[in-house]
Parts: structure tokens; sequence; C-alpha cells
């Protein structure tokens, strides 16, 4: 989050954790890991989730023709694990494998029990 004063475009009241109550913007931010190069960054209002807009962004970077070929894959935090986010990578195998980090629920426990592991292991979740 980023705090605003005053009047600027966009500036929404949302999640603000160091000025609860104020305007501010969120930003989406696509970096390259280990590098300081950003390859993409958007300014959204304050009120967006992690995930809004993500789709359209990443089609926008996805468009460039360098980026196809390079990118191989993305991370990303709670925020970012949705369906149609996981769907955009699987629609066709040029699209880059993906990482996030869900929330261990017990949906997702349950899904995590349905793949079949290598050598009959034990699944992860249940541990």
């Amino acid at each position: 989050m980023n705090t605003r004063y005053g009047h600027q475009d966009d500036v929404a009241i949302g999640y603000n954790p160091h000025k609860p109550g104020r305007g501010s913007h969120h930003p989406l931010l696509c970096v390259v890991a280990g590098t300081r190069l950003a390859l993409h960054m958007e300014w959204r209002p304050g009120n967006s989730v992690s995930a809004s807009d993500w789709i359209v962004a990443m089609d926008r970077v996805w468009s460039h023709p360098d980026v196809p070929s390079r990118l191989k894959l993305n991370r990303g935090d709670i925020g970012f694990a949705q369906d149609k986010i996981m769907a955009w990578h699987e629609q066709g195998c040029a699209r880059p494998r993906y990482l996030f980090k869900p929330k261990l629920t017990a949906n997702v426990r349950r899904a995590i029990a349905k793949v079949a592991w290598p050598g009959g292991a034990a699944s992860p979740a249940s541990a």
C-alpha cells in the first residue's frame, strides 16, 4: 500500500496498516527474481485485492515478443492462488509454470489427498 494525500486519481480507502482510513494505491508489480528489474507496474485503487487486474496485466507482459521464451515461472502469495489465475497458466503449453502458496484449508487438503503421488508415497497434506 502506498498512502496518498490530497486528491489524486484512483485513490481509494482500503486496507492500509500504516495509516488506517487514508486513501491509498495498491501497486501490482511484476519483477524478475534475483534482479531489480521490473517487467510491469500498475497503480490500482487502494481497495483492490492482490489478484485484481492480474490477468489483464499478465496478458500485457505476455504480449511482448521476448517474454514467452524467457518467462518460465510465476511465483505469488496467497492472494494469487485463485482458479482463474491458475487456469490462465494452464491454457497452453507455452504459458509459464506457476508456484503459489495457498492457505492450507480443508478444501486444499482434500485436493492434495486426491493427487496420485509417485511410488505410493503419502500425501504431504496428511502430515
